[in-house]
């Protein structure tokens, strides 16, 4: 038997199931594709194909894949300004990006890293808007 994947065990689920009650043997095939539903559920991949995830969908919070793949890439974009940065290099900042709208988190030395830390986001092509929420441990 070779490996399948989720969205091919679902579009043979329904196959398998009406094949099987045709043929008689529904019990055994169907216990088969709850088995592999069940895998598919576990995985999240199944719950993917069955809302449309992959069609357009929304996360969680709302955003469309493509709006929350932009701020991905917006937070990774800032990620490298931060990090080639000598002022700001091998500080405790995190960041996160909800559309266009980048959050600076976590800890720096001093307030000029903080001031550099927001200019770099701030410059970045693409965001909208800064939030500095870093902590100065001075």
């Amino acid at each position: 038997m070779r490996p399948t994947t989720c969205f091919q065990g679902l579009t043979s689920l329904l196959g398998e199931y009406a094949f099987t009650l045709r043929l008689g043997r529904a019990r055994v095939k169907s216990r088969l594709a709850a088995v592999t539903l069940v895998a598919c559920l576990a995985t999240g991949c199944a719950t993917a194909v069955l809302t449309g995830a992959g069609q357009g969908g929304r996360q969680l919070d709302g955003r469309t894949y493509e709006e929350a793949r932009e701020d991905n890439w917006l937070t990774g974009r800032v990620n490298r300004a931060l990090i080639n940065d000598p002022l700001v290099r091998g500080m405790d900042i995190d960041v996160s990006t909800y559309d266009g709208v980048v959050t600076l988190g976590g800890s720096v030395a001093s307030r000029a890293q903080a001031a550099r830390a927001e200019a770099l986001a701030a410059a970045t092509p693409g965001v909208r808007a800064v939030q500095n929420r870093l902590r100065i441990n001075e």
